[in-house]
């Protein structure tokens, strides 16, 4: 009879521990980035040209915490789209562009490509820009964070507003 009280109370016991641990879980969530807005003058055919070369502030830990995300437990942060689109001229399209990137760079990490676009189709106002798939947690950690698009086209291209939209993908661990 001791036995089995024994037995039963150490059961008990494991149970109550195990209801009161608590395990790290990976979560993902999509971040959206500040869209950037550019302009350029018009473009001579046959060359690369740099679109855009900015600084911009991030708001990273902003973004994080107003999403109930503590920044210190964010383990990953991949770019999920690049997407270039045409703001204006409103019937603009990316005909004379053959290929375009981005690049970012933030302190004093180096510059690096963040996405690309080897062929850009014609008769579009917007295309994706294929993710290099690289670890951003401490360029979006900086304070600021400079952007540059570059693209060769081989025609010349009026005066044109573009925007550059971001979103990226973190991952984070929460305890549950």
């Amino acid at each position: 009879m001791k036995k089995q009280f024994y037995f039963i109370l150490a059961i008990a016991l494991v149970a109550v521990m195990a209801a009161g641990c608590k395990k790290e879980v990976e979560q993902r969530f999509t971040l959206n980035g500040n869209t950037l807005l550019f302009s350029t003058n018009p473009l001579a055919a046959n060359s690369e040209h740099i679109l855009v070369d900015t600084l911009v502030q991030s708001e990273f830990a902003e973004i994080l915490s107003a999403n109930g995300i503590d920044a210190d437990k964010v383990k990953s942060v991949n770019l999920k789209s690049a997407t270039l689109r045409i703001v204006d001229p409103v019937d603009g399209n990316f005909d004379a562009f053959d290929y375009a990137n981005a690049h970012i760079k933030a302190g004093s990490l180096d510059q690096k490509q963040l996405a690309f676009r080897t062929e850009v189709p014609d008769g579009v106002n917007e295309f994706t820009l294929e993710s290099q798939g690289d670890e951003l947690l401490e360029y979006l950690r900086q304070s600021d964070i400079q952007f540059v698009v570059k693209a060769y086209n081989s025609a010349d291209v009026p005066a044109t507003s573009y925007a550059l939209d971001v979103q990226y993908e973190v991952l984070y661990t929460v305890i549950e």
